[in-house]
Order: structure tokens, then sequence, then C-alpha cells
């Protein structure tokens, strides 16, 4: 509790001035009391009087508020309801999740020893009672997001000899996991997550019923026990987010398995027995530093996304990814490529939906590469060193949807791009594209079309027939102007258009009734703008920072641009009344 004393008045005199103590409402709260004395002559001291008696009672009633104790107890969680309900309806599960519960009531399970299901995730445990033991037919044991350590798992719980599942992610859970959980023999799924734990007993080997095994965000440095490859009926293994440096061949042997996550671990290559997964489904290696991939890989067919994004890769064996007949979703992002993945016959990417092959080195695309990849909706070559096209290909991108060619060094574009009918997003920013081909109008599929950082003066008339695009970005150019038929796209909701030289809007650009965000910062020498502006019934967004506009009145542009707006709507009002009036 704090107070300030504000005095206001002059110097004081006996009897001369009347104190009056006043609440100061704006600033009252109940850790911060303001008082204000303010004294007034002694001629309206009656006046005052039934005020001061007022404002004193207000204000020693709201300082008691503010400085009574809280004398409020803590509630103690009430688990006898849930108790109550599952002994008399003899339930399978006993939920005592999210109570706030620190520890467990003394001889709370003793009269529901017969549940298969216990939930305590989401209190503030940070051990378990050896009371636990009493369940001898617990199947299912929920503990996630405590405050749980190694210490606080007794040894006790090893004779929960029908535990199927057991959670522990987002616990306190440190170094070396507790011996006794080696020993719940019957386990299916252990779930591990979010913990500190840094390493892996060799007696791992003994939960060989474990076909789950979730170990992700931790602290598992180095490599996993060679004992692994006794859990022979593992389908899913998630050891992602560590610091694991190397596998065990013995992996192979696990070939129930269908998700092997790896990702974001410090991997440097893989072991020839990974081939023997054949049952994989879902394998993923991103973020680690191998070098690269096993021929044997070949082998898991039934894998329907590979991705290697964020290694050290800078080719992949020949065949591989033709083998990979399933594999829907192809990621060689942030590798060291500097050509094209080739397999025998042009059947590389025969399969695939998306190939991401971004951030890498590559100078050219093969000719003929995609001319089997009928089923490639999406291909993303950003941030490459590819420096032109080849026009006689294109007709065998006509499936295309989404095409990302930005930070390249493409100076043109053929005319033969018309032939990509169905593309909807196309990415060409940062290139060095001085000009855009006529035919760039007959993508009429197109929503999205990014030109930012290029060397553009001018845009092709034509550009005004792509009447399906939504967004157009032509930030960083030498545009001086639109051409006139941006008016004819009237799906357009926005522009991007800064940093570039623009000196005009055609008054078409009023013809847009979707218009959303206008962005015209940083051009030096617009100096007007037309009143049609003003018709764009939607528009929300207008920037104009670094804009002159010297031939709009300063007081109206200093003002911004809502007040811009205004003002071209009175002047285009005004034209009209002109107009009629003639």
């Amino acid at each position: 509790m704090t107070s300030s004393l504000v005095i206001m008045g002059n110097r004081m005199h006996p009897l001369e001035r009347f104190p009056i103590l006043i609440l100061n409402n704006q600033n009252y709260h109940k850790n911060h009391t303001v008082v204000v004395l303010v004294f007034v002559q002694p001629a309206v001291q009656v006046t005052f009087r039934k005020m001061l008696y007022m404002f004193c009672r207000t204000m020693a009633k709201k300082i008691r508020t503010a400085v009574r104790p809280n004398t409020k107890k803590e509630k103690v969680p009430d688990t006898t309801d849930e108790v109550a309900r599952c002994r008399e309806e003899r339930s399978s599960y006993l939920d005592l999740s999210h109570l706030g519960l620190q520890t467990l009531p003394a001889g709370i399970f003793k009269e529901v020893g017969f549940i298969e299901s216990l939930f305590l995730y989401g209190n503030r445990l940070t051990s378990l009672s050896p009371s636990l033991c009493s369940l001898p037919n617990l199947h299912r044991l929920m503990l996630q997001q405590n405050w749980i350590t190694c210490c606080g798992l007794p040894n006790e719980i090893a004779k929960l000899t029908h535990l199927e599942v057991l959670d522990l992610r987002h616990n306190r859970l440190e170094g070396h996991l507790p011996a006794c959980i080696y020993k719940l023999f019957n386990l299916e799924q252990l779930i591990l997550s979010y913990n500190k734990l840094t390493v892996l007993s060799d007696d791992l080997k003994n939960l060989q019923r474990l076909t789950v095994l979730i170990l992700n965000r931790n602290f598992i440095r180095q490599s996993i026990p060679d004992t692994i490859g006794q859990l022979t009926r593992l389908t899913k293994l998630d050891l992602s987010y560590n610091h694991i440096e190397s596998l065990p061949s013995s992996l192979g042997n696990c070939t129930c398995l269908r998700e092997l996550n790896l990702q974001h671990n410090q991997l440097t290559h893989l072991p020839d027995s990974i081939g023997n997964l054949v049952n994989l489904t879902r394998l993923s290696l991103k973020y680690n530093r191998l070098v690269e991939i096993p021929l044997t890989l070949a082998s898991c067919s039934r894998l329907d996304e590979f991705n290697v994004e964020n290694n050290q890769i800078y080719a992949l064996p020949p065949g591989l990814l033709s083998n990979l007949k399933l594999a829907r979703n192809i990621t060689l992002s942030r590798n060291l490529f500097n050509v094209f993945p080739t397999a025998a016959g042009g059947e590389c990417f025969c399969y695939a939906m998306t190939l991401n092959m971004d951030h890498n080195k590559i100078c050219e695309i093969p000719p003929n590469i995609l001319s089997q990849s009928g089923c490639l909706i999406k291909l993303n070559l950003r941030d490459n060193e590819i420096e032109a096209l080849i026009p006689e290909d294109l007709h065998t991108w006509d499936q295309l949807v989404e095409l990302d060619l930005g930070s390249n060094h493409l100076s043109t574009l053929p005319p033969e791009i018309e032939a990509l009918q169905a593309l909807e997003v196309f990415r060409l920013g940062y290139n060095q594209l001085k000009s855009l081909p006529q035919e760039v109008g007959c993508l009429k599929a197109l929503r999205i079309l990014d030109l930012e950082s290029n060397q553009l003066d001018v845009l092709p008339p034509s550009i005004g027939f792509l009447t399906s695009l939504e967004e157009l970005n032509v930030s960083c150019n030498r545009l001086t102007t639109f051409p006139s038929t941006i008016g004819s796209m009237l799906n357009l909701k926005q522009i991007k258009a800064g940093e570039n030289d623009i000196r005009e809007l055609p008054c078409e650009i009023g013809n847009m009734p979707v218009l959303r965000d206008l962005h015209l910062n940083d051009n030096v020498n617009l100096n007007n703008l037309p009143a049609e502006l003003s018709l764009c019934s939607t528009l929300t967004i207008l920037g104009l920072e670094n804009c002159p506009l010297r031939d709009l009145p300063q007081p109206i542009v200093v003002h911004g641009s809502a007040m811009i707006i205004y003002f071209l709507q009175q002047v285009l009002q005004l034209r009209r009344q002109n107009h009629t009036s003639l």
C-alpha cells in the first residue's frame, strides 16, 4: 500500500484555510491511493462542510478496503466428488486432472482399486505416492504437465504390472530415466517429451511390448543404445529435437516402424540398415548434419514424404527418388545441391505433388526434368542461381499451381510462359527482370504475382487481363506509372508499389471495387493522386510515407491518408457538379 499526499494552496494560517479531502478516483486502485488536500477561504467553509463530511466517509471506506489484508485461505483441491463418482459407478477411470494437486491425499486409491485409467495431468505433483501400487488393474497412467522429478518416481511403480500407457511429457525428469520405468514389462506406449533426459539405459530392451516411444524435446546426446533393436514391435519412434549424433545399426531390426522422426538432431550419417525399415511411411531427417543418404533407403518404398531440409547434402544416390513412388512431398531445401537429382528415364519426380529445392546452388533446370511429373502442382526453386528457363520445357509445367523462382538470376521470361494456365501463385521477386512479356496476361488463373526487387520500368498493358489477380507486388522497381488497363483487375485487393519512381496513377484505378491495400510509400516524385482513387470504397490502407504530394494542399496532406481521401472525394464531387452545370 503506497499513498501520495498532494497539497494545493498558499501559506497556511490558523483557521484561515479549510482543508478538504478529495479522493482522486482516476488514480485510485487497490495498491495506490492519492489524497488531495484543497484549501479554500473561510468564507466558503460552511458550504463545504457537508462535502467534507461525505468525502471523508467515502475516503475512509475506500482506504479500509485498500489496506484490508487478504484473509482468504488457498482453496484445498477437492477430490472427494470424483472419487465418490468413480466408486459408485464402478467406473474404469478416475479423472483428477487440473485440480492443482501438489500431493495425492492419503488413502485416495483405497476404494477404487478396480480402475484401469488414472488421469493426473495438469497438476503440480512433484512425486508419486507408493500407494499407486494398490491399483493392480491400472492400464493407463497419464501424468503429463506436472513437476515430477526422477526422484519423485517411486520404485513401487514397477508393481503396476498391467500398465500399458505411461505419459510423463512436460515434467522435470533429468539425466537418466529411473530404473523402475524399465521394469514395466507390459508397457506399450511410453511418452517422455519435453523433459531433460540425457541418457537411455541398455535396459530399454526390457520393454519388449513397446509400440510407441516418444522422446522428443529432451537433451539426449551421442547415440541411443544398441538394445533399441530388440524393440521389434515399435511402430512409432520420435527422437526429434535432441542432440543425437549417430544411430545404431540395430535400429534396422525394428522392421514394424511406420513413423521415424529424427529431425533437429546432429546426425552426420545414417546406418545402411535403415533400408530394412520397409514399412516406413513417414521419415523426417530435416535439420541435421547429414552429408549423404544411403542408397538402401530406396527400399523404403512406402514413404509418403521425403524431407532432408537443412542438411549438408550435395547429391542423392541415382534412382533413390524414382523408387519412392508414394512420396508425394519431396523437400531438398537448404542443402548444397548444384544440380537436380537424376534418374534413368527422367523418372525422378514422376509421383511428386510438391517439390521444394529452395536455398541451394542450382544453376540450371535440366531439359525434360519435369516432363513426366504429371502430378506436380508446387515447385519451389527460390534462392538458387538459375539464370534462364528453357522455353521448350514450359509446356510440361502446365499442371503447376504454385511456382516460386524468387531470388535467382533471371533477366527475362520467355513468351512460352503462357503455357502455365493452371498457375495461381507466381513468385519472381529478387531477380533481374527488366521487362515482362505480353503473354503474362494469359495466366488467367493467377491470384498472386510477386515481382518485388527487379528492374522493371513498365508493366505490359496485358496485365489488365489478369482478372483473377488478388495480390500484386511490384515494390522496389523502376516503375513510373501503371497501365490504364489496371482498372480491369476487378478482384485485385492489394497493390504493393513502394520504392519505385511512380509519378502519377491512372484514373482507372478507381474502377477496382475490392481494392483494400494500396502501398505507394517512398515514391519521391509522386506529387498528385487522381480524384477517382476516392471511388475505391473498400480501401482501408493507403501508404503514402515519403511521397511529397506537392500538388495537394499541404494542410490536407499532413493530416494523413484519411483526410486525403476525403479531399479527393470533394474534388470529384465538385468536378461532377461543374460537368452537370455545363
